[in-house]
């Protein structure tokens, strides 16, 4: 039903690169730790026969330490398990939020009218009593 208009914008390597990070998928691992596995994983997966080696090699060092910059931003990215969470919430809520909307698919037309948490009663009643939401 909702399947096909969900799309996961945030994607699921990040989440995978911040519970390393975190020692949420077995070892906790550092900046460098990370990166190296990011790079390969990069570096795998953009490679196809006719690519150019120095090319591939380069934009995956960049992928890789992009994505690392943006999870131990703020620390020195050296003590294992600390690390910028936000994105975990971030992505803890986008979870929650196409959960939600698999229960109540009623309230994706309404969904993008502001902020407001769809799925809370009190926003909902609010909303009807000043006629944004139908009654």
């Amino acid at each position: 039903m909702l399947k096909d208009k969900i799309e996961d914008f945030t994607g699921s390597l990040g989440y995978i690169a911040l519970g390393l990070a975190l020692g949420k998928i077995g070892s906790v691992f550092v900046f460098s730790q990370l990166f190296s596995f990011l790079y390969y994983h990069f570096l795998v997966n953009n490679y196809y026969p006719e690519c150019n080696r120095e090319m591939l090699e380069k934009e995956s060092q960049e992928l890789a330490w992009q994505r690392c910059l943006r999870i131990y931003r703020g620390t020195s990215g050296t003590i294992k398990g600390v690390c910028f969470s936000k994105d975990l919430m971030y992505r803890q809520g986008n979870i929650e939020t196409w959960e939600g909307l698999e229960k109540k698919p009623d309230l994706y037309d309404y969904y993008y009218i502001g902020k407001y948490n769809p799925f809370s009663v009190q926003h909902y009643q609010w909303l009807k009593s000043l006629s944004i939401l139908p009654k």
